[in-house]
């Protein structure tokens, strides 16, 4: 993807099967600069040639049980978005179907869109790609859409908000599939929704389900065992919220 700028590297098989765990590496294209706090002087780090910065985002892909695998993924502000890992897949296999990571909400998330009533509005805003080689969701048409207004005017960012006064009516039923869309799209920067018997909107962007690990350097190095660890407790720590969230709360927003 990119002209070979991702990549997904360090696969191995969980024990008994319960899932793999790798990374994914995106080269960067830019050269780092080196420098001191002592002095203003930034000097550019010569790579050789053919070499490229690896930013790496690791996961552990858990096999759950014969009809659920859920995906613990490490976000970094450098390095792939899971949206990225699914475009990967697709290229990689050939599928004639698109690969899509769909995001996993909260339990309370899960309960008011599902006890909410109706969907009176939804407010989202998607920023312009960073890159040129971005790869579109082909499904995701509403950001195409902010794309192709941002490029006939110039704009960075695209921001609309949907609604329907009607009284005891709501948006139509496939607005939430739409909502389950641009909530997996890297380019989404606000989604809010606003049920009919719920006073303030909910801010499905806040409430993802993430959990936070902090892994400290060996002499100056950043292992990936020990950030698959990292990852595993946070997965140990999530799952009685995964155990409310499924099999009922993903079905929401199909």
């Amino acid at each position: 993807m990119g002209e070979n700028q991702v990549q997904i590297r360090g696969i191995e098989e969980l024990p008994r099967g319960a899932g793999v765990k790798g990374y994914v590496a995106r080269f960067r294209d830019e050269t780092p600069l080196t420098g001191s706090p002592d002095t203003p002087i930034e000097t550019p780090v010569q790579l050789d040639e053919g070499r490229a910065l690896i930013e790496r985002n690791h996961f552990i892909l858990y096999r759950e049980r014969a009809d659920l695998e859920l995906i613990a993924y490490q976000v970094g502000l450098e390095g792939t978005h899971i949206a990225g890992l699914g475009h990967y897949l697709t290229l990689l296999f050939g599928a004639d179907d698109a690969i899509c990571m769909n995001q996993v909400l909260s339990p309370d998330a899960y309960r008011a869109l599902a006890a909410g009533g109706l969907i009176k509005s939804v407010d989202f805003r998607v920023a312009k790609p960073r890159s040129k080689r971005f790869a579109p969701d082909p499904e995701d048409t509403w950001t195409q859409e902010g794309f192709d207004f941002m490029k006939a005017t110039g704009a960075t960012s695209y921001e609309v908000k949907i609604s329907t006064r009607k009284r005891g009516e709501g948006l139509l039923a496939d607005v939430r599939e739409r909502m389950g869309i641009l909530l997996r799209s890297p380019f989404t920067k606000k989604l809010r929704v606003k049920m009919s018997d719920i006073e303030e909107p909910i801010d499905l962007l806040a409430q993802r389900l993430k959990e936070r690990i902090t892994v400290l350097p060996v002499d100056g190095n950043i292992t990936s065992a020990a950030v698959l660890d990292g990852i595993r407790g946070a997965k140990i720590r999530v799952q009685p919220q995964l155990d409310e969230i499924f099999g009922q709360g993903d079905e929401i927003l199909e």
